[in-house]
């Protein structure tokens, strides 16, 4: 048994965000760990919200749903307020022990190499934190037998600030 039980892949939906879930697939598979995907709602304009939460949720419950498609137990969270806060209070509340992040690297994003957020939970946070950038590619650590890692996003919008709240919905395989 390894000491990484409960993963948590906080997302944006953009590429980089798909590589860290991929990456969090294939160490849930070798550690028999669950996975908790969490996407933060931060501010902007307050219209249209419904449509704004459902496209979070359904890119949530997706990829709850490729990780199910890997015998992978997983859960979905939607959070509202400031990101760094509601995904540290996340890694306490749900008793995580290894978070992973999807980075920008550089890629269209000069001077950047984390990203504020990536980078101060890598700073702050009590349990290890893995970066991965687009480029990963964690489908070869399953050798050839394996299934395709078929997990394809796209960016949520903003949503309005609030407080803290979680929005979560039934685990796959429990």
């Amino acid at each position: 048994m390894t000491p990484f039980q409960n993963i948590l892949v906080p997302t944006d939906f953009e590429q980089t965000a798909d590589s860290a879930v991929k990456l969090a697939i294939v160490f849930a598979l070798t550690a028999g760990a669950r996975i908790t995907f969490a996407h933060v709602l931060t501010g902007g304009s307050p219209a249209p919200v419904q449509s704004r939460l459902a496209e979070a949720d359904a890119l949530l419950r997706a990829q709850v749903a490729a990780a199910a498609e890997h015998g992978i137990k997983a859960e979905g969270l939607l959070l509202f307020g400031d990101a760094i806060r509601a995904i540290l209070s996340t890694i306490e509340a749900r008793e995580i022990d290894l978070v992973v992040m999807g980075t920008h690297g550089g890629d269209a994003h000069a001077g950047m190499v984390l990203g504020s957020v990536v980078e101060e939970v890598v700073r702050r946070a009590k349990v290890p934190v893995l970066t991965a950038s687009s480029h990963v590619r964690p489908g070869r650590w399953l050798g050839r037998s394996a299934r395709p890692l078929g997990v394809h996003t796209r960016r949520a919008s903003e949503l309005p600030p609030g407080d803290l709240a979680a929005v979560s919905f039934p685990p796959a395989n429990d």
